[in-house]
């Protein structure tokens, strides 16, 4: 990213023979386009992060498939016959490098592993379970391949139930889809386009008072890291305290 003057421009470099000339065409992107009145600059000064704890072997899986195999065996343990099932893997490790002309210098490594699995015990009877870790040590597809076929078997011979209102219990898969969102709209930039239900809400009610939710950079997540885009030490922030919201997420311009 490059910002100029208050214009704020970003390209991705893969062929590093042209990075001088990348940036050269970002610089004069950068002239002719709108200033941002809202861009207050980015985090300038130095910054101690602490150590990375990502998980080198998965960059190195020898068998991948076999961890699909190993969710499928725990579905077909629920739905002993007439299963059919599938699973898709996804791995990934990074190494991170930040360097800014305001200062902030740093290096990361980034891993997950995640795995997503579809049971069916008859065609309109299925499950889907989910996986996902940050470490192969907290990694286990039967807990995604048992869900799925469980949900698969309670669903078969289904029978149409009667018209009425309903408590609803939501899987902790579309919990935490939801609480993205809430998460998303905590942003301070999202609040000021008005784009957030929370805007001029701060110190108010907005939730149960059972309800609390953290952005964390913490280990176990697969989305974990020690720094932002600025440079900035990642670290765990309140945003709703026991129903009440506490404050927006922020970068420096915000």
């Amino acid at each position: 990213a490059l910002s100029w003057n208050k214009r704020v421009v970003a390209t991705e470099i893969r062929n590093f023979e042209r990075a001088e000339e990348r940036v050269e065409a970002l610089f004069k992107l950068a002239k002719v386009s709108q200033p941002n009145p809202m861009y207050g600059g980015l985090a300038s000064g130095t910054f101690e992060y602490g150590k990375s704890k990502a998980d080198g072997k998965i960059s190195t899986l020898e068998e991948p498939t076999a961890y699909v195999e190993q969710a499928i065996e725990a579905a077909r343990a629920e739905v002993p016959t007439g299963l059919n099932a599938g699973g898709t893997l996804y791995s990934n490790y990074e190494d991170v490098y930040l360097v800014s002309s305001e200062g902030p210098t740093g290096q990361d490594a980034r891993s997950s592993i995640e795995l997503s699995i579809r049971a069916f015990s008859q065609k309109e009877a299925s499950g889907h379970g989910v996986e996902c870790s940050s470490s192969l040590k907290d990694f286990d597809p039967s807990r995604a391949g048992g869900k799925a076929g469980e949900m698969a078997r309670l669903a078969k011979d289904p029978m149409a139930g009667e018209e009425g209102t309903y408590d609803i219990i939501f899987d902790p898969l579309i919990t935490g889809s939801i609480l993205g969102t809430y998460g998303m709209m905590a942003s301070a930039f999202y609040v000021m386009i008005q784009m957030s239900v929370f805007g001029n809400k701060l110190g108010e009610k907005v939730a149960s008072e059972i309800v609390t939710l953290r952005d964390s950079p913490a280990g176990y997540s697969v989305a974990n890291r020690l720094f932002d885009d600025e440079g900035v030490p990642a670290r765990e922030t309140v945003i709703i305290d026991r129903g009440v919201l506490k404050t927006y997420l922020h970068n420096t311009s915000t």
